[in-house]
């Protein structure tokens, strides 16, 4: 495995390391390469998937939690169940092959798009309820549209998970 992947200091014993508070500062071992910059911009790229992954996860939970009361129940209920069992199947089959093939970065991104397109379905399935109650603030009366929206929508999030 090799100790090129460890940083500098980690060849080191815990009275050796230098500290400066509760830092611990980055001391080169003589005859090693300047890894400094490598270091910050792998905790760079690392925060930035970060980012991006929580806002795409809480961008796609919010359709999954409204659906029930914002579509009509049965159109809520029924995505939701597509979602829920296209993610076991596409984890256990789907995602391995795909990540074997394209790479986990890659694969990451495709996921983040498909669940893209779940959001924007949830949306349009949401704009087209056939009969609002306003007193209830709930649909009463689903429309083909958000029947085909939600759940399109909600096959695409499951291979997207």
């Amino acid at each position: 495995f090799g100790s090129s992947l460890l940083p500098p200091f980690a060849s080191m014993s815990k009275t050796e390391q230098p500290t400066h508070g509760s830092q611990v500062l980055l001391r080169q071992p003589e005859g090693q390469p300047d890894r400094v910059e490598e270091l910050r911009l792998l905790k760079r790229t690392f925060l930035i998937m970060c980012v991006a992954f929580s806002l795409n996860h809480a961008t796609v939970t919010t359709p999954f939690v409204y659906s029930s009361s914002v579509l009509q129940h049965s159109v809520g209920y029924i995505g939701n169940a597509i979602l829920n069992f296209g993610t076991m199947l596409c984890s256990l089959f789907v995602a391995p092959f795909v990540n074997s093939t394209i790479g986990s970065k890659n694969s990451m991104l495709v996921g983040m798009v498909l669940y893209a397109v779940y959001v924007i379905c949830a949306a349009i399935a949401a704009a087209t309820c056939g009969d609002y109650d306003e007193g209830q603030g709930k649909c009463e009366a689903a429309t083909a549209a958000q029947w085909v929206f939600f759940t399109t929508g909600s096959v695409v999030g499951g291979l997207g998970a």
